[in-house]
This record gives structure tokens, C-alpha cells and sequence, in this order.
């Protein structure tokens, strides 16, 4: 569930800076890790980090 939610908050982030879709956004990030031979969590995580200044984003879930 970790993951998918630093691809969500990386999308997110694509979509603000390009004003584009979800879609489009993954795409993004798709071929971003395609071109640099990475998995897609750690270019997002990577996209996280340096926004955040945190070495690890954490998702916080309330039951």
C-alpha cells in the first residue's frame, strides 16, 4: 500500500506541474523509469524525497 501511495503523491505532483490527467501523469512516470532502467516506485520515491527533503515518505492511515 506504501508504494502505490508514493506513485499517487508523484503523479499528483506531475499533474500540478504539467496541469495534466492521472493518466497522463503515470505515463509520465511510466516511461521515466523505462528510460532510466528503474523501477517505477523508486523514481517516484526519488520525485518525493527531493520535494519533501525526507529520505522516506510515509503513508499515515487512520482506522
Amino acid at each position: 500500500m506504501e508504494s502505490r501511495t508514493v506513485i499517487d503523491l508523484a503523479c499528483g505532483m506531475i499533474m500540478a506541474q504539467n496541469r495534466c490527467s492521472q493518466a497522463e501523469a503515470f505515463d509520465v512516470l511510466r516511461r521515466a523509469s523505462s528510460d532510466r532502467n528503474q523501477k517505477l516506485y523508486a523514481i517516484a520515491m526519488d520525485m518525493v524525497s527531493r520535494v519533501s527533503g525526507e529520505q522516506r515518505a510515509e503513508a499515515h492511515f487512520e482506522d
